[in-house]
């Protein structure tokens, strides 16, 4: 499928020969169908290292690429609202959740705070998982 969504990855420039990804978008997940719900979750992946005061230049590049993606989708035109759930892995072991959407001309965005993973936490993990597993919820539409 293509989403529209330009390229979902950043490198610094090449370095001994090669690229070294400052982030990536590995993964997308949308509903089966669309025109009903046209939330997406996706993962990215960073070398940064987290803050939780800021939002990194990558991942309000990649929420903005893939929701105005969404908008450019055919099919999708009914719906004012085109969240998009991003989990983004960081660095050492870190991970927060942001969530974003348009309202009208303005970008709305939530995030977690940021989570260190270096210690083993069952908690923290079931609440990373149920955020992943959970179901969209609320009116989309115009």
């Amino acid at each position: 499928m293509d989403y529209k969504f330009q390229t979902l990855w950043e490198h610094d420039p090449p370095i001994l020969g090669g690229c070294i990804p400052e982030w990536s978008v590995q993964s997308i997940c949308h509903y089966e169908d669309q025109r009903l719900k046209p939330h997406l979750k996706s993962v990215m992946i960073s070398d940064w290292t987290g803050h939780n005061e800021l939002i990194f230049r990558g991942e309000l590049r990649a929420l903005v690429r893939m929701i105005r993606g969404r908008l450019a989708t055919p099919g999708l035109a009914h719906h004012a609202i085109h969240p998009v759930l991003l989990f983004s892995l960081m660095g050492l072991q870190q991970a927060r959740m942001l969530q974003a959407h348009m309202e009208g001309a303005k970008l709305v965005i939530q995030r977690s705070e940021l989570y260190d993973f270096r210690r083993e936490d069952s908690d923290v993990l079931d609440y990373f998982a149920q955020w992943y597993l959970s179901s969209s919820t609320g009116n989309t539409q115009c």
